[in-house]
């Protein structure tokens, strides 16, 4: 499974908006912001195609509670 992102703005998009992260991202400084930002980047750079966008491999977990 791939989870595709046209650039590495939409996937920092998709983390803050979407993921849990989003609230502790928020929480940080603007310094401590950048920093992550920059660390989130330079790891996507492995991932990343300027004519397809970020490709990164994913899995998908699934998971029911039932009461």
């Amino acid at each position: 499974m791939t989870c595709a992102f046209a650039d590495a703005n939409a996937y920092w998009t998709f983390l803050l908006e979407l993921t849990a992260l989003g609230p502790l991202i928020a929480s940080l400084s603007d310094a401590a912001r950048d920093h992550v930002r920059a660390a989130v980047d330079a790891r996507l750079s492995a991932f990343t195609n300027a004519s397809s966008g970020v490709s990164r491999p994913s899995r998908c977990w699934c998971g029911i509670a039932i009461r």
